[in-house]
C-alpha cells in the first residue's frame, strides 16, 4: 500500500484508510511540452537535493516518472476531446459573461435612474415645503388683512355715524357740507381700496393652493415611478443571480454529458 511504502521511507506513521478517490476534469492545457517537463524535472531535482537518503530519493524520482507517464497517456486518450470542449465551454463563458455584463449594465442604469428620481423627489418636496410656508404666511397676512378691513369698516360705520350727526345738525353751513362730501369721498375711496386689496389676496391664495396641488400630483407620481424602478431593479439582480447559478449547475452539468458521450467506447 501507498501508505505503507510512504512510512517505511520517512518514518511517519500515515493512514490513507478513509481517503476518498475524487474524480474531475481539468481543461489545463500545455502548450509546451519540452518546457512543462524541463519544469517538474527542475522541481524534482530540489525535492531530490533535501531527500535524506537514495531509496527516499528513488522514490521521489519513480514517482515523478509514473506521473508523467500517467500524464502522457491522459493526454493521448483525452487531448483533442478536451480541446473541442474547451473550445465550447469557452464559447459558453463568452455567453454567459455577456450576458452577465448586460445585466450588470441594466442594473447600473436602473440605478443611476433611481437616484434621479429620488433627486428630483427631493427637489419637489422641498419646493412643496417652500410653497406650504409661504401658502401659510400669505394665508396668515390674509387673515390679518380681513381683521384689518373689518376695523377699518367699524370706523368707517362710526365716521358715517359722526357725519349723519353733524350734517343733520349744521345743514346750512356751506364749509361743513364741503368737508362733509370730502370725508364721504375719502370714505368711498378707501371702501374701494380696501376691497381691491382684498380681492387681490384672495387671488394670490388661490394660485398657491393651485402651485401646491401640482407639485403634490407631482410628488405622488415620482413615488410611483420609483417604486416600479425598485420592483425592476429586484427583478434584474434575481435574473443576474439566476445566470450565476446556472454557471455552476445546468451548463456544466451538460458540457459533462457532452464530454461523457465524447469520451465513450465507440466514438471517434
Amino acid at each position: 500500500m501507498i501508505e505503507d511504502r510512504i512510512s517505511e521511507t520517512t518514518g511517519i506513521n500515515l493512514n490513507l484508510s478513509d481517503a476518498k478517490e475524487g474524480f474531475g476534469a481539468s481543461f489545463f492545457n500545455v502548450s509546451d511540452r519540452k518546457g512543462f517537463i524541463e519544469t517538474i524535472d527542475q522541481f524534482t531535482k530540489m525535492i531530490i537535493g533535501t531527500c535524506l537518503s537514495d531509496r527516499s530519493a528513488h522514490f521521489v524520482e519513480t514517482m515523478k516518472n509514473e506521473a508523467l507517464q500517467e500524464w502522457d497517456r491522459h493526454e493521448f486518450y483525452t487531448g483533442r476531446a478536451r480541446a473541442i470542449h474547451r473550445a465550447e465551454i469557452g464559447l459558453v463563458r463568452e455567453d454567459q459573461l455577456a450576458t452577465s455584463t448586460q445585466l450588470s449594465e441594466q442594473s447600473d442604469t436602473w440605478i443611476s435612474q433611481k437616484a434621479s428620481l429620488e433627486f428630483t423627489n427631493d427637489a419637489i418636496t422641498a419646493e412643496i415645503a417652500r410653497i406650504t410656508v409661504e401658502w401659510e404666511k400669505l394665508n396668515d397676512n390674509f387673515n390679518a388683512s380681513i381683521i384689518e378691513r373689518d376695523n377699518l369698516q367699524a370706523q368707517l360705520i362710526a365716521q358715517s355715524k359722526e357725519l349723519d350727526s353733524a350734517r343733520a345738525a349744521l345743514e346750512e353751513s356751506a364749509t361743513l357740507q364741503h368737508d362733509i362730501a370730502s370725508v364721504l369721498a375719502d370714505r368711498d375711496a378707501l371702501a374701494v381700496r380696501i376691497s381691491d386689496q382684498a380681492a387681490t389676496w384672495n387671488d394670490q391664495r388661490l394660485a398657491l393652493e393651485s402651485a401646491l396641488e401640482t407639485a403634490l400630483a407631482d410628488g405622488a407620481r415620482l413615488a410611483q415611478e420609483r417604486s416600479s424602478l425598485l420592483g425592476r431593479f429586484e427583478e434584474v439582480t434575481r435574473e443576474r443571480d439566476t445566470i450565476r447559478a446556472l454557471q455552476e449547475r445546468g451548463l456544466l452539468q451538460s458540457v459533462w454529458a457532452r464530454l461523457d458521450d465524447a469520451l465513450r467506447p465507440g466514438k471517434t
